[in-house]
């Protein structure tokens, strides 16, 4: 009798390991899918308006008229004493969706003759135009570089530290914005190219921090380790 329940106690043992490994299985399979899977929220926008912006010196207007994506003056800058039109934006020149095109993407210098647009998107994160023509862009992928931080939604993607504000400075033309992961970059608006680029103090803290914790981390770990091996020794 005994030699048979020491025959069927292995049977039992595989069958509950094969059990408790599937069981593990399932659950790696429903983490990996939970941690892998990038949520896509939904956007949801009020339709564009039109609008227009003066210079300061209150001599060009620079006019969009949503659903005219098609006539080629849909965005153009214009002089207020002649009504001549300075410079258009070429429509196959502005990439994006025209429906989702809004006044507050949009930063000018004083004469309006230069201009940085922050696109509704997913891959774009800046454009910058001189007299209505592209110039230069920015990738979201080249201006984060810790791409974790980044949410995305259904049509864009938010990228940017939005509790600091886009700041032009319009004695240099120059434009300064800051990330989501707090790098901060200096842009020349009339060619679009980076000046200079710095990592703001919270985020240095933040590494800071985040290597104080990992060294933490890893000597706890190994104290631990040696811990156990004491244990087992005696």
């Amino acid at each position: 009798m005994k030699s048979l329940l020491k025959f069927a106690l292995p049977k039992d043992d595989k069958a509950t390991n094969l059990l408790t490994h599937r069981k593990w299985s399932w659950i790696l399979l429903v983490l990996c899918l939970f941690v892998w899977v990038i949520p896509a929220y939904a956007d949801d926008f009020i339709p564009p308006e039109s609008f227009e912006v003066t210079s300061s010196d209150e001599q060009h207007i620079f006019r969009f008229e949503p659903g005219a994506f098609e006539d080629p003056d849909f965005m153009a800058l214009f002089d207020v004493s002649t009504g001549e039109i300075i410079y258009t934006v070429p429509p196959f020149d502005f990439p994006g969706n025209p429906e989702l095109i809004f006044e507050n993407s949009f930063r000018f210098s004083d004469d309006l003759m230069y201009f940085g647009f922050t696109p509704i998107s997913q891959e774009i994160g800046i454009l910058f135009y001189a007299e209505g023509r592209l110039v230069n862009s920015h990738r979201i992928h080249d201006l984060v570089e810790d791409h974790s931080l980044i949410v995305y939604t259904v049509t864009m993607a938010d990228w940017r530290n939005y509790s600091i504000p886009i700041v032009v400075d319009s004695e240099e033309n120059t434009l300064t914005l800051e990330t989501i992961d707090g790098i901060t970059y200096l842009f020349d608006m009339t060619t679009g190219d980076i000046i200079e680029s710095s990592v703001t103090s919270s985020q240095e803290q933040t590494f800071m921090w985040g290597i104080v914790i990992t060294g933490v981390a890893s000597i706890v770990g190994v104290v631990l380790v040696i811990i156990v091996r004491q244990k087992r020794r005696l």
